[in-house]
């Protein structure tokens, strides 16, 4: 809450994971309902809603609880975003990237680890977000059809990753 107060004029917002001894505490804190100081789905919200139209790079690597869908996160960041970065969001689906094309035009970049994406989401990247210049969605599982729409519709894109359990593509120009 501090930093949504104080920091509205923000352009870039990194949160990493805690070390593992941080992340024992955490675990001990929040068991006994103490865990105010860390962030929460809801602190990230309002912190990203604190920036007004400033911020252009949001990365967070430390969905600790694999239940967080960030699901309404979208619908509070900027159009103006032009980087997103994610590690380790299971519950990120097609519904979530649309969203977020839809909202964030001017994408170059997204980066999302653990993610459970397919076609839907892939195409809502290519018809939106034509600035893109990397794709980094693993356990994304978008058809041949979808990554070729991407690189047609993306003349900027230069790298483009899909790494699941079944299949690994990884392209480059």
């Amino acid at each position: 809450q501090l930093l949504a107060d104080h920091c509205t004029f923000l352009e870039e917002i990194y949160l990493e994971r805690e070390p593992r001894f941080v992340r024992g505490i955490t675990e001990t804190l929040r068991a006994s309902g103490k865990a105010e100081g860390f962030i929460t789905e809801n602190g990230l919200y309002e912190l990203v809603s604190s920036t007004t139209n400033s911020l252009r790079v949001l990365k967070v690597d430390f969905a600790c609880d694999r239940n967080l869908s960030f699901a309404k996160l979208p619908d509070r960041l900027n159009v103006w975003l032009e980087e997103l970065s994610m590690a380790d969001v299971p519950k990120l689906d097609d519904a979530f990237l649309a969203n977020l094309a839809n909202k964030c035009r001017f994408l170059r970049t997204v980066r999302v680890t653990k993610c459970n994406v397919g076609n839907k989401g892939v195409q809502a990247l290519a018809e939106l977000c034509s600035d893109l210049e990397l794709v980094f969605l693993e356990g994304a599982r978008p058809s041949p059809g979808t990554i070729d729409e991407l690189w047609k519709k993306c003349p900027h894109l230069e790298y483009v990753s899909f790494d699941s359990p079944v299949t690994r593509v990884i392209y480059y120009v």
